[in-house]
């Protein structure tokens, strides 16, 4: 039995079915999840949970770690970890390019936001200390010579500085 429905009608029943989608996704994502609050020890109700994470061992440095005693015969073959490893390297290649072009593009924003005119050299370098200090991942790659490149001839080209190749390793320390 087919049933015709014609102007207003069949919007309706358009925007119906859209409004009811949209509803749907929403609540796969979680939108309409009551929120629920912790108990801490002292009695009082948080919405925030504890921190799990030992902070103030990851800030001084000192990290214990534990793990599992290894048990012989089990685990991959020779084939499987030689893949595993190279699976793991391109990985650790991406995220090293990934970091590499974030930390360009903060350098880059920082030059071109410079407050002082003509540009403070100390400002700058500061600036550009407090960008690549947390990266010394890169001390023994290939990005590390691409990135004090970049360096170099964006303070001289942005601000008119130039930076010895001394100066912008001591910018990593």
């Amino acid at each position: 039995m087919l049933v015709q429905l014609e102007g207003m009608g069949s919007y309706l029943i358009i925007a119906i079915v859209f409004l009811g989608l949209y509803i749907w996704f929403l609540s796969r994502l979680g939108v309409f999840k009551q929120k629920t609050s912790i108990a801490t020890t002292g009695g009082s109700l948080s919405a925030t949970p504890p921190d799990i994470i030992p902070r103030s061992n990851l800030a001084s440095g000192r990290v214990e770690m534990s793990l599992p005693p290894d048990t012989p015969g089990i685990g991959v073959s020779e084939a499987e970890d030689v893949d595993d490893l190279e699976f793991v390297n391109e990985d650790l290649d991406n995220l090293l390019l990934r970091e590499a072009e974030f930390v360009v593009e903060k350098i880059q924003d920082q030059l071109k936001h410079v407050a002082s005119n003509p540009p403070n050299p100390e400002e700058v370098t500061s600036k550009i200390r407090s960008i690549i200090n947390p990266y010394q991942l890169f001390n023994d790659t290939e990005y590390y010579g691409a990135i004090n490149t970049f360096i170099a001839l964006s303070v001289e080209r942005e601000c008119g500085i130039q930076l010895s190749s001394d100066e912008i390793k001591a910018l990593w320390n």
